[in-house]
């Protein structure tokens, strides 16, 4: 009874339904996370599909490396028989059989085991290592589940801004965005980043079509200059740098009536597109930078808009592109709820109201950095490393065996398969068997295949099965 209940829960925990159903739970559950919230991946119902999916490829993967090892460690011939492909010839004695049988196998690259006490029998094999296909696949995807759940538990991902030619310390108090994982350990090395160059690309049209910061990363005694855009990405100890935003900074200056300095404002404006928010598509010309913020120790406030090449009148500008050609700063300055100054200023204009003016000295630029830190990815890259040799060993390297019996009077008996492709197997299996009954007709050296004929490796230049398996696929 217990015997029994042990072989049904095995069963039930190695059974390719449970896996499938499995992989269709987890990738709806995948896209539902995606479309919604991204912070289900850590819900307890993902985790637990992911941890009965890992019981389930664990349990396939211990029962694949048994059978891989078994079949490695197995050398004994086997009755022609059992094998599907078979055939019998006639030599003249055992020994004139057995040496044909040799000669051939070996020409066409197989390893031969004849047992000791086991006369007139033997076994030939190649590619045995392909059998081990199936099982690196399957640890294969037990480390990619794996290195899964360490990114799920470990991961980091943060957003912070830089002003062009300032430096970013790394503090949690200077991040916009923070969100951590469970398990996700503190930080080993700081780091510190500087700006020192931001460069804008545009298409024809005006519109923009990318962006990219020269910076200086310090890390860890390490100083290290690189390029940040959207296809390189900077990678340092266990951080990743990615291109997030950019904007720009308007650099103000406010002054009394006398004329006397009493404050300096760097103004770094938000990037937003309508209807779109921060998802923004930056070919489109609908690119806005805005922004809303007080001026220290006044009653007043300020609602800001920055035209890169500005249109229109001062009072109602409009975007004429993307290239900072002609750019222009609108704004709004309210003291409470009045409306003190409303319209445009260029570089070197001023904003006049009560007795006071504020004056647009530049424009600079901001860029948005992601920071990620993912412990997790590292094994999930080695598991997919160890997946492709798996395949190229299931599919490229497939085992096959020959077996074979000559009885006293001559009479060959043999058979063979292989794991994949019975048909184009077949075919080999053929010119083995008349390779072998050549060599029974013709004297010793003068085999077909030793002078490069189909016998040997070096007869018609590709393996029968190996050449032709994506016919046979094709097929499938």
């Amino acid at each position: 009874m217990v015997r029994a209940a042990r072989q049904a829960v095995w069963r039930l925990l190695t059974s390719v339904r449970l896996a499938l159903g499995l992989i269709v739970a987890l990738t709806a559950g995948t896209m539902y996370a995606v479309s919604t919230d991204r912070r289900l991946f850590g819900s307890w119902w993902f985790l637990t599909l992911t941890a009965a999916f890992l019981l389930n490829t664990g349990c396939c993967t211990w029962m694949q490396l048994r059978k891989a090892w078994r079949r490695q460690m197995d050398q004994r011939p086997r009755s022609p028989g059992s094998y599907r492909e078979q055939a019998r010839l006639q030599a003249p004695g055992r020994d004139t059989g057995l040496l044909a049988l040799r000669r051939v196998l070996r020409l066409r690259g197989y390893r031969l085991v004849e047992p000791e006490g086991g006369a007139g029998r033997l076994l030939a094999t190649r590619f045995r290592l392909g059998a081990w296909g199936s099982a690196f696949f399957h640890v294969a995807l037990v480390i990619v589940i794996l290195g899964a759940l360490a990114t799920m538990g470990t991961r980091s991902f943060a957003t912070f801004g830089v002003y062009e030619g300032a430096r970013f310390t790394d503090h949690p108090d200077g991040y916009v965005t923070v969100r951590r994982g469970l398990l996700a350990p503190s930080r080993q090395e700081a780091f510190a980043l500087t700006v020192n160059r931001i460069d804008l690309q545009f298409d024809e049209g005006g519109a923009l079509k990318d962006f990219a910061a020269d910076v200086t990363l310090e890390q860890g005694g390490r100083i290290r200059r690189a390029v940040v855009d959207g296809s390189r990405p900077l990678r340092a100890g266990s951080h990743t740098f990615y291109k997030n935003l950019f904007g720009y900074v308007p650099l103000l200056t406010l002054r009394d009536t006398s004329g006397a300095v009493v404050s300096r404002l760097a103004v770094g404006l938000d990037t937003t597109m309508p209807g779109v928010g921060a998802d923004v598509e930056l070919k489109d010309t609908r690119l806005g930078y805005s922004g809303d913020f007080p001026i220290p120790s006044t009653p007043y406030r300020v609602r800001a808009k920055f035209y890169p090449e500005v249109g229109g009148s001062r009072l109602s500008p409009v975007l004429k592109s993307q290239v900072p050609r002609d750019p222009g700063l609108w704004l709004e300055v309210r003291k409470f709820s009045e409306v003190e100054f409303q319209g445009l200023i260029r570089p070197g204009e001023s904003a006049q109201f009560g007795g006071m003016s504020l004056t647009l000295d530049k424009v600079s630029k901001w860029y948005g950095f992601s920071v990620i830190e993912d412990y997790g990815v590292a094994v999930v890259f080695a598991g997919a490393w160890l997946a492709l040799l798996g395949l190229a060993l299931m599919y490229l390297f497939i085992p096959r065996e020959v077996s074979a019996e000559v009885s006293a009077s001559g009479e060959i008996w043999i058979g063979g398969r292989a794991e994949r492709f019975p048909g184009l197997f077949a075919e080999e299996f053929a010119a083995v068997a008349a390779g072998v009954s050549q060599a029974l007709a013709t004297p010793a050296g003068e085999v077909e295949g030793e002078k490069g004929g189909p016998a040997g490796r070096g007869g018609a230049g590709l393996d029968p099965l190996w050449g032709r398996v994506g016919r046979e696929v094709g097929r499938t």
